[in-house]
C-alpha cells in the first residue's frame, strides 16, 4: 500500500549564484539532492501518492532571500516528471524539528493523511523521531 505522502527534508543549498534566480532547483546541495532523487524513484514507482518538500529561509546563504529549500525542491521534483500538483510544500521551517511539526500541521493533517514516511539521511533521522 503506498504512502499517501513521502516528506522530503531540506538541508541546505549551494552558494548562491544568480542562475538560481531562474532555476532554484540548481541551488540544492548534494544531500537534498540525494533525498529529492530517491523521493522522485518512490514517488514514479507507485510507493507515494503524493510528495512534501519541507523547509523554509535559514538564510545560510544569499539563495534563501530568494526562495525556499521547499520550493526548490518542488521545482526539481516538477522538472524530473511529477505532476505540480502533486508535490505539497512546507515553506516556514528553519530546523529538523520545526519540518516535523510544520509538516504535519500545515500539510498532513488538513490533507487527512494517515500513511506518510519521511525522507532523509541515516544519520538525520534520529533527529527527525
Amino acid at each position: 500500500m503506498p504512502y499517501e505522502t513521502l516528506i522530503v527534508l531540506s538541508q541546505e543549498l549551494k552558494p548562491f549564484e544568480q542562475k538560481h534566480l531562474t532555476h532554484p532547483e540548481e541551488s540544492l546541495a548534494e544531500e537534498p539532492e540525494q533525498r529529492l532523487q530517491r523521493a522522485v524513484e518512490l514517488y514514479q514507482s507507485g510507493n507515494a501518492k503524493t510528495l512534501t518538500m519541507s523547509g523554509g529561509h535559514n538564510f545560510r546563504n544569499r539563495a534563501d532571500e530568494h526562495f525556499t529549500h521547499a520550493c526548490a525542491l518542488k521545482t526539481a521534483a516538477v522538472k524530473q516528471g511529477v505532476p505540480a500538483e502533486k508535490v505539497f510544500v512546507e515553506e516556514y521551517s528553519m530546523d529538523t524539528v520545526a519540518q516535523a511539526i510544520f509538516s504535519k500541521l500545515c500539510v498532513v493533517k488538513p490533507q487527512g493523511w494517515k500513511r506518510i514516511a519521511i525522507l532523509s539521511h541515516d544519520y538525520h533521522i534520529d533527529r527527525v523521531r
